[in-house]
């Protein structure tokens, strides 16, 4: 199955939140969030679909020449199929076109999928941040030259 890249409709919401809610259990953004991010970013906020149907997105934000990935979130069943790389490309294009040098974004040491795919995309590790998530673990900021 084809991975499709759309831009984020407001109308895809409640299917991103479901997503979230999947994905990072107590630590998912609430809709508000989603709702602000699209305000500020969204023209950084994309959703995948296979076969008609939503099965990840990706949000990033901008400033200048750097980005970081806000959120990247591929529902269970559809990881490993291509479709966070997908997105993470996709972003990155657009990224490139605005002529963003740098992008970062951070995840958990113990996330080994994400962490590999990150990696496979060029991502290095550029530190670890102590008590960087809710539940006081640490997260791994990675960064990337476009």
């Amino acid at each position: 199955m084809a991975v499709e890249i759309r831009p984020f409709l407001r109308r895809h919401l409640d299917r991103v939140v479901a997503i979230e809610r999947l994905c990072f259990a107590h630590d998912a953004y609430p809709a508000e969030l989603f709702l602000d991010l699209y305000r500020e970013n969204g023209e950084l906020f994309f959703v995948a679909r296979r076969s008609r149907r939503i099965v990840g997105y990706c949000v990033s934000s901008a400033t200048g020449a750097e980005a970081e990935v806000i959120s990247l979130a591929v529902v269970p069943e559809h990881r490993g199929a291509g479709v966070g790389r997908a997105l993470m490309r996709h972003t990155m294009t657009r990224l490139k076109r605005r002529r963003v040098c740098t992008l970062a974004l951070m995840v958990r040491p113990e996330n080994q999928d994400a962490l590999h795919l990150y990696r496979r995309l060029g991502f290095r590790v550029a530190g670890r941040i102590p008590r960087y998530y809710e539940d006081h673990s640490d997260g791994l900021l990675m960064r990337k030259r476009l």
